[in-house]
């Protein structure tokens, strides 16, 4: 049985893969560009960086398809080690001794239903990615675009010279990085835009939901079929709350135990309560719980989280976020400084990210919160 943070460790090598991708990226579009080139007018610049289109393009769909082999790689590795996360291996064997359930470890991890699961999940994690690479090389395309128009009209309009509107564009194309999804959101006016999600957030969400979902697909359904008629649900720390006590509230639910079919006074239904199979319950997008075979007079219950404590923690683990994003665009502003020859921004940004790194550290030594380095490496 693997515990929350050995499966988020599962498809860390994965979203590595991504990162480096997204980095390659912002370098492909940011080299195309010189701060220090001397131009003629800008419509003849314009034109040039156009026809630069190209070749741009090209090499993303280079830079994409190096990586491809890599990811199916880690895919692979990741399913085969989340098909039997949930299970305990000493739990089960001696409930299969005391014939309360029909098969042991053994047999379970060679079951062609367990394949099955496996395989289906691979097959849509597959589309997946397949969609994220192909919006990775339209974003691409359209950074570049932004930056020329952005270049073009305030060195045409006089309101910027050459070097400063390159360095500013390039510098928001870094911060905003390469987007991998764009998503219609209702602000609290009611009004509807157009949001982009950037590739690291969205493989992070995708990946590790996937990994949750099998592991969890595979101890409730494929544990029906073997003789358990019972789950408990992980509990962490920071789990997402709500006023609602429903599906949507995971601190609510979490860290029980469920009837997977119908229900007793004691052991409530699984799907009534944590909303299993909906996005925004058990299992849904980004969530981390898990659950577990139960057997009753067997399993040994978890104790229950402090609500006060989870809702502490919650909004400090999402402040850490925050900031590891913005280490993350630091990173690659810098890097698209470097690539277009602008030193002196360059050497700024890496004392801004100096700086930032030990308030990271600051923030994590009061919060009591482990700095996950991994998180912020570009």
């Amino acid at each position: 049985m693997l515990s929350d943070k050995e499966i988020e460790k599962l498809a860390e090598p994965i979203i590595r893969i991504y990162n480096e991708i997204e980095y390659e990226l912002v370098k492909e579009i940011a080299r195309r560009f010189d701060t220090y080139e001397t131009i003629g007018g800008s419509l003849e610049w314009q034109l040039k960086m156009l026809q630069r289109m190209g070749v741009l393009n090209a090499d993303c769909v280079k830079t994409i398809a190096k990586y491809s082999t890599r990811t199916d790689k880690e895919i692979n590795e990741m399913l085969k080690k989340a098909g039997m996360a949930n299970f305990s291996q000493s739990e089960m064997d001696s409930a299969f001794a005391d014939n309360l359930i029909m098969v042991n470890y053994k047999q379970a991890l060679s079951s062609s239903e367990l394949a099955r699961i496996i395989n289906l999940t691979k097959t849509d994690i597959g589309k997946t990615i397949k969609l994220i690479n192909t919006k990775c090389l339209e974003s691409s395309s359209q950074a570049y675009m932004d930056i020329i128009n952005k270049v073009y009209i305030e060195t045409a309009t006089g309101l910027r010279s050459y070097n400063e509107a390159i360095t500013k564009a390039l510098k928001d194309m870094a911060l905003k990085g390469i987007a991998a999804a764009t998503y219609k959101r209702i602000d609290k006016d009611g009004n509807e835009k157009l949001v982009n999600y950037s590739l690291e957030g969205i493989v992070r969400r995708d990946v590790i939901t996937a990994v949750n979902s099998l592991a969890n697909k595979a101890s409730i359904e494929y544990a029906r079929d073997i003789g358990y008629e019972y789950v408990e649900v992980s509990q962490h720390l920071g789990a997402r709350a709500t006023k609602n006590l429903d599906f949507t509230n995971h601190a609510w639910w979490q860290g029980k135990v469920y009837k997977i079919e119908g229900s007793t006074p004691q052991y409530p239904n699984l799907i009534e309560v944590t909303g299993y199979g909906n996005i925004q319950g058990l299992g849904g997008i980004n969530c981390r719980h898990r659950t577990y075979p139960f057997i009753p007079g067997v399993s040994k219950p978890q104790e229950p989280i402090n609500q006060k404590e989870n809702a502490i923690r919650y909004e400090a683990e999402q402040d850490l976020r925050r900031m590891e994003r913005h280490i993350r665009e630091l990173r690659r502003m810098r890097e698209a400084m470097r690539q277009a020859n602008n030193k002196e921004e360059a050497k700024k940004l890496k004392n801004r990210i100096l700086a930032y790194s030990d308030k990271i550290d600051a923030f994590c030594k009061r919060n009591n919160l482990k700095r996950q380095e991994i998180r912020e490496i570009i």
